[in-house]
């Protein structure tokens, strides 16, 4: 009998449990037309029984999709978003905030992709180009150069995500005369850790790039008779990020080899890069 009782009990527990969760929505927002929303990212709706108030707000769903429409906030544990378009109802648990909208273009509801692009115009300033073979080595600077990147992205409110990116850089010459041109195109990873979590204008954000350089190549004065191929490419640095723009400063190091005849030099080219970019 007491087994029975203890099981009785733990499942009731279990049951107040995820209705509690299942009833609180991770909101950080100010307060809608009389709703009292905490700014924590842990705080919970407080619920009137009179409250169908109605609102153009951006809202953002812990699945990193968002809507924009008005809002209703019923007494239940749902929350409709309506339009001359119809209506959707989402559980308030799948609520990450609530953003007014003072001025909205539109009162359709319009749903954005959970896919954050990002490109970029990177301005190469000159570097570093280092080979070796054997035990021989030499390095020589490099002319100021100009690259772009796209990456992409899921949209999501942690402080640590990830997304991929290809570069192109536009082909640049060592400064010495008939050395030819080269260029590298890497696909890689990028890591972002924001160093604040708080809603401010512009956010401060440590920037991580590791992947292969799948394209090392150069013009016939550069390469001769060896054959290229890609290497390791890093990168680290900051970027300042608003909704819409950005700019970032990165030190980065390409990777490469060119072989012939059993002859292999390691190619190594260094850079500070500054670049300027737009989020769609």
């Amino acid at each position: 009998m007491k087994r029975i009782i203890v099981l009785v009990g733990s499942l009731l527990l279990i049951c107040q449990l995820i209705y509690s969760q299942v009833d609180t929505a991770r909101i950080h927002a100010p307060e809608i037309d009389g709703s009292k929303i905490n700014s924590s990212n842990n705080s919970s709706i407080q619920k009137k029984d009179s409250l169908q108030t109605k609102q153009m707000v951006l809202v953002k769903l812990l699945n990193g999709k968002s809507f924009e429409g008005e809002f209703v906030l019923s007494t239940d544990s749902t929350a409709t978003y309506q339009s001359d378009l119809g209506f959707i109802t989402i559980n308030k648990s799948m609520i990450f905030s609530l953003q007014p909208i003072k001025s909205p273009s539109s009162s359709k509801i319009r749903e954005t992709s959970p896919i954050k692009v990002a490109l970029k115009i990177c301005v190469d300033l000159g570097g570093s180009h280092k080979v070796s073979a054997i035990s021989e080595s030499g390095s020589l600077d490099v002319n100021t150069g100009i690259s772009a990147a796209l990456e992409a992205g899921i949209i999501n409110e942690s402080v640590f995500n990830a997304a991929f990116g290809i570069m192109y850089l536009i082909p640049r010459e060592q400064k010495m005369s008939g050395s030819g041109t080269f260029n590298f195109v890497p696909l890689y990873t990028v890591f972002k850790f924001k160093l604040s979590q708080q809603e401010e204008k512009v956010i401060p954000i440590i920037i991580g790039n590791i992947g292969y350089d799948v394209i090392f190549n150069g013009d016939s004065d550069y390469k001769g008779p060896f054959t290229m191929s890609g290497g390791l490419y890093i990168a680290g640095g900051l970027r300042l990020e608003t909704n819409a723009f950005f700019l970032e400063g990165l030190y980065k190091s390409f990777g490469g080899s060119a072989s012939y005849k059993g002859l292999t030099i390691d190619v190594t080219y260094t850079t500070f890069s500054l670049a300027v970019g737009v989020l769609l």
